[in-house]
């Protein structure tokens, strides 16, 4: 048996409650077809990287909420992103969600890893940042040795993935974080969002670190696959590119002024899939 986790990027689910009924059915058909997809693939786990939402309010989480219940035999997991805390608080959005800001899981395959990489309510600041409360946290998980760790976060860390190395589209304080996570695992596969384009890196200086970065689905429609077996991780993209499908993505950027979109937001040949052999995480793990 595999591990599968379905993996989203940033959705930037728009509220527009004052807005017409032509922008609502914009919105609605593009999510509601793109969220089938999502859904429909067979998944232990279906994972979105943050911006779930666009402005984080709790019309938008009801929006979401209402389409994600079409899907009772699906397991959601999510990461805050930068937006998704732009309108209220982080602790009111997970007060009213009933999930906590960070957790970790243990499957017999992998150690899943969530993180809170967010500043609260920072419209002018949308970079990243994991907080002391978290690091000391990760301090107190045992060191894996035996399965890959799974890393989900919204920012990606710094000079890695696709415009990782430019401000304010990186963790701030990468180099604690990659220390503390470094401490706990073997092997290590850091899955991120922000930046919007498709991306697929290695760590400049840590080989037993790989980095897999998911474009918008406003700028990219796509999701990937993530499978986990006794022998390797395989990332797979699965592309929901026809020509309905971008030209329903334009019109939401249309719709969206402030959305930031990226001509690049694809990514090229190497990003889109990578397998990882767990073959290294024994050798990693043997010279500990």
């Amino acid at each position: 048996m595999a591990l599968r986790i379905a993996l989203i990027g940033d959705l930037h689910y728009p509220g527009m409650l004052n807005e017409s009924a032509d922008n609502l059915s914009v919105r609605d058909t593009f999510y509601t077809e793109l969220l089938h997809n999502f859904f429909m693939e067979d998944a232990d786990l279906h994972v979105s990287v943050g911006d779930v939402t666009h402005k984080g309010n709790s019309e938008e989480w009801k929006g979401i909420e209402r389409i994600v219940q079409k899907y009772p035999g699906r397991t959601f997991r999510f990461v805050l992103g930068n937006h998704d805390v732009l309108d209220q608080s982080k602790h009111v959005t997970l007060e009213a969600l009933e999930l906590p800001r960070y957790f970790v899981e243990e499957t017999r395959d992998a150690r899943l890893i969530y993180l809170d990489t967010t500043r609260d309510m920072s419209p002018d600041n949308w970079g990243g940042f994991v907080d002391e409360e978290q690091l000391k946290w990760l301090q107190t998980l045992p060191r894996q040795v035996d399965k890959p760790t799974l890393v989900f976060a919204h920012h990606p860390i710094h000079n890695t993935t696709a415009k990782s190395e430019l401000p304010m589209m990186n963790v701030e304080n990468s180099q604690g974080v990659v220390h503390e996570l470094d401490k706990i695992a073997a092997q290590i596969i850091y899955m991120n969002g922000h930046n919007h384009i498709q991306s697929i890196a290695k760590h400049p200086s840590l080989s037993q670190w790989d980095f897999v970065q998911t474009a918008s689905v406003v700028s990219s429609p796509c999701f990937r696959v993530l499978e986990v077996t006794p022998t390797s991780v395989a990332v797979t993209t699965k592309h929901l590119a026809t020509p309905t499908f971008q030209k329903r993505a334009a019109a939401v950027r249309e719709i969206v002024s402030d959305y930031w979109h990226d001509e690049t937001a694809p990514g090229g040949k190497g990003d889109q899939s990578i397998i990882i052999d767990r073959k290294q995480f024994k050798k990693a793990s043997s010279e500990s």
